[in-house]
């Protein structure tokens, strides 16, 4: 009886799949990519509707640091658990109007604020106001007409209210005219927190604002 060779053959090695079909792999990943980044806009749009708006600022008033048709990101639950504060950036319902405003929060419940033309007082202090436009580029054309003088008060602020006033002091309504006064906290709508960026505007397309 003969006896049977048997030869154990070794497999030839295979290169992964990915190599072999780099082209299947490549329109795996795109696809993967796309779901994830549709299923962002998806949540990030839900996020917006709820929590975030974009405002397109419709004036100087915020000059410097707010240009004229520049798109701001804003919070809308920033204070859902306080109050804003001194320096906050807030938008609002503008007093005995419908508009909504953006301006900045120099003084809040129970301050005395009081200003002239070269330095705004709260509470028999001084300010340092960097961020105004005179601050940075010099007093400016002060021939428009319409807008508060820079001088005004002792005024005191009642609880739950707050003084508020545009960077670009001379060509910014605000609460320096009587007719506009200290905004009411239930005016407030949100916080503004930088300038949008071209997604945001994408997503959260809210409104012109003053």
């Amino acid at each position: 009886m003969k006896a049977t060779n048997q030869t154990n053959a070794t497999p030839e090695p295979q290169e992964p799949y990915w190599v072999r079909r780099p082209g299947v792999t490549v329109s795996v990943c795109l696809g993967a990519l796309v779901v994830l980044f549709s299923l962002y806009i998806l949540l990030a749009a839900n996020y917006g509707n709820k929590h975030a708006r974009i405002f397109r600022i419709g004036s100087e008033s915020m000059e410097p640091t707010v240009h004229e048709g520049e798109d701001v990101l804003v919070q809308l639950d920033a204070y859902a658990t306080h109050s804003p504060q001194r320096g906050d950036l807030v938008t609002f319902l503008v007093p005995n109007g419908s508009a909504i405003s953006l301006k900045r929060v120099i003084a809040i419940g129970g301050d005395t604020i009081s200003g002239t033309p070269d330095n705004t007082i709260v509470n028999g202090r001084e300010l340092y106001e960097p961020y105004t436009f005179s601050a940075r580029f010099g007093q400016g054309d002060k021939s428009s007409e319409g807008f508060p003088e820079e001088t005004f008060g002792p005024i005191r602020i009642p609880p739950n209210c707050f003084f508020v006033m545009g960077d670009n002091r001379e060509h910014s309504f605000d609460s320096r005219q009587p007719s506009f006064g200290c905004v009411p906290l239930d005016h407030v709508r949100g916080k503004a927190i930088q300038r949008g960026t071209w997604l945001q505007v994408a997503l959260y397309r809210g409104q012109r604002i003053q």
